[in-house]
């Protein structure tokens, strides 16, 4: 007998508010995927309120849906009972190698950018300012550094976040890491 693999897909990319939209008129049976979904859908109201662009924390991914039993395959496990004791949600995150998930070196992401960036010079020194001004190590998804220091790696997509900044945005960065570092040396030169 051949095990069947069940899986669940999305024909054309949806978009997110219209996908929370029509999951709260046709509501899920679980009280945990529902209270989820309302609770998504209330924050992404409340930040679209603000301003804030919520295509930047919504995306679509692909989901199968399979047995348990190969559960040491996946990224992350998300599990949903319909016990009526129990309508928690539980999310486990798979760790994953970092030499996978962050690939790149300032080195290599200075050779994919090349020598400019809109007209500007692409140093190691305009790289550590874009690091330093959009608090790059500070985002895990972006950033990994060892714990025992000296190794610090990036991930693949950090080359397309930083061909997508303005030439202003490099200049900024440039000027005011420049200022940040000016004051640095001052501040260590007074407690001298």
């Amino acid at each position: 007998m051949n095990p069947q693999k069940s899986r669940l897909d999305f024909g054309p990319q949806p978009d997110p508010i219209a996908f929370l939209q029509q999951a709260k008129l046709n509501p899920p049976r679980s009280k945990a995927v529902a209270q989820f979904i309302n609770s998504l859908s209330q924050i992404t109201k409340e930040l679209e309120a603000q301003g804030t662009d919520t295509a930047r924390f919504l995306t679509v991914f692909s989901v199968n849906l399979v047995s348990v039993k190969k559960i040491s395959s996946a990224d992350v496990a998300a599990t949903v009972s319909n016990s009526q004791e129990d309508t928690s949600a539980r999310v486990v995150e798979k760790r994953i190698d970092p030499n996978k998930s962050h690939p790149l070196r300032q080195k290599d992401i200075l050779e994919i950018i090349g020598p400019t960036l809109h007209g500007e010079k692409f140093t190691s020194y305009t790289f550590q300012a874009i690091v330093w001004k959009n608090n790059i190590k500070e985002k895990p998804h972006l950033c990994w550094q060892s714990e025992t220091g000296g190794l610090t790696l990036y991930s693949a997509e950090l080359p397309t976040i930083i061909r997508k900044l303005s030439k202003s945005d490099v200049i900024t960065a440039r000027n005011e890491y420049r200022k940040y570092q000016q004051h640095l040396r001052a501040s260590k030169r007074n407690k001298r």
